[in-house]
């Protein structure tokens, strides 16, 4: 519940453009979390909006990975 909790403040800060609060919210999201698919996707999105496109396209692929299907 903590993770979903933290991946939706997470995304208040991403509508308010606050990027840089919204990557180190992600930050505290454990990768054992149920939501830690979404938050690889969310990560990408936050890269892309920052230009930093190599970032956003390695996150993606990351989301892509067998492991997490």
């Amino acid at each position: 519940f903590q993770g979903r909790c933290k991946h939706q403040l997470s995304r208040l800060y991403f509508e308010q453009r606050d990027y840089r609060r919204a990557l180190s919210t992600l930050d505290t999201i454990r990768k054992q979390d149920y939501v830690w698919p979404r938050v690889l996707f969310d990560r990408a999105w936050i890269f892309y909006y920052q230009k930093k496109y190599p970032e956003a396209l390695g996150t993606i692929l990351s989301y892509k990975a067998p492991m997490l299907k």
